[in-house]
């Protein structure tokens, strides 16, 4: 689809849907057209996989309030099950996954965005050390040395060992690069 009219169209012989919302452009921009074609026959699932950051269920939130659709959220913790919590190598982030860490990876993302106004700001946490990426041309916002020196205390103080700015900037997927490395 390369247009919002092929979407709607998409719609055209469909009586109910469900749609999932993830705070997202793209599940936002669904849930819009679903809305807008089977009005309150549409209904947009938001996962609250405890997990998910609580920036990104608010965002849901607030979309599906925006749009108007009907919005359910469904809790699950992840960190209730066995194997997701083992993360063994079958898994692509290759590290243990704990409750402190995402908090820890929240917190610290929270704390850049606040204090730089930015919106695509990744914190990975490699063996404790906190590794910021943000899109690579707004990288230059984090190298004025009194706000460095602020994020860098701050996420020093929330428990990483060690902080550092990748020069490559934000891509999706890129941890998977990390570990095979």
């Amino acid at each position: 689809m390369t247009n919002l009219n092929e979407l709607l169209a998409w719609f055209d012989d469909k009586k109910k849907v469900l749609v999932s919302l993830s705070g997202g452009v793209d599940s936002a921009l669904v849930a819009y057209a679903a809305k807008t074609k089977l009005n309150k026959n549409a209904l947009a699932v938001t996962a609250d996989y405890k997990t998910l950051s609580s920036e990104e269920l608010d965002s849901a939130k607030n979309i599906a309030k925006e749009i108007g659709i009907n919005h359910k959220i469904i809790e699950y913790s992840e960190l209730d099950n066995e194997d997701f919590v083992k993360n063994d190598n079958k898994r692509c982030w290759g590290q243990r996954v704990t409750a402190e860490k995402l908090a820890r990876i929240e917190m610290g993302e929270k704390i850049i965005k606040q204090k730089t106004g930015l919106t695509q700001v990744r914190v990975r946490d490699i063996d404790g050390n906190a590794r910021i990426e943000v899109e690579s041309d707004k990288i230059n916002l984090l190298q004025n040395d009194d706000i460095k020196s602020e994020i860098f205390s701050k996420l020093k103080m929330i428990g990483f060992s060690n902080v550092e700015i990748d020069p490559e900037g934000y891509s999706s997927g890129k941890l998977n690069l990390i570990f095979e490395n």
